[in-house]
C-alpha cells in the first residue's frame, strides 16, 4: 500500500511540474526560469562573482515576455480601433437624412386614439 502511494505522489508532481512548464511556456518566461535555476544550481560561485552580469542576463530575458506582450497588446488595440472604425463606417445614422431622428415626430393627437372607438379596438387587436 505504501509503494501505491509513493507512485501516486511521484506521478502527481511530475503532473504539477508539466504543467507548471506548460504555463511557463505559454506566458513566455521558460527561458528567464530555466536561466535563474541553471545558474543558482549549476554556477552559483559564477553568480556570487558576477552579480551585475547575472542580474543583466535576466532582465534580458525578461525583455522578451515584456516585448511579446506588449506588441501582442499593441496590435489587438490596433486591430480593435480599425473593427470600430469600420462599424462606424457602415452604421446608420440617427441624425441627419435618412436616420431615425430625422423624422419629425407625429403629433400627439394623431398618435393617441380614444378608448371605446373603432380605430382603438382595431388597433389593439392587431397587436
Amino acid at each position: 500500500m505504501r509503494d501505491a502511494q509513493v507512485i501516486l505522489w511521484c506521478l502527481f508532481q511530475l503532473f504539477l511540474f508539466l504543467v507548471l512548464v506548460k504555463l511557463l511556456a505559454m506566458a513566455k518566461l521558460l527561458p528567464l526560469m530555466v536561466y535563474l535555476c541553471g545558474a543558482a544550481t549549476l554556477f552559483p560561485a559564477w553568480r556570487a562573482e558576477q552579480p551585475f552580469a547575472y542580474y543583466g542576463i535576466a532582465a534580458l530575458l525578461l525583455l522578451y515576455p515584456i516585448a511579446y506582450w506588449g506588441l501582442r497588446l499593441y496590435r489587438h488595440r490596433q486591430e480593435e480601433r480599425a473593427m470600430l472604425g469600420d462599424l462606424l463606417a457602415r452604421a446608420k445614422p440617427l441624425y441627419g437624412p435618412g436616420g431615425c431622428y430625422s423624422q419629425t415626430p407625429a403629433p400627439q393627437w394623431e398618435a393617441e386614439l380614444e378608448p371605446g372607438t373603432e380605430e382603438y379596438e382595431d388597433y389593439w387587436y392587431d397587436r
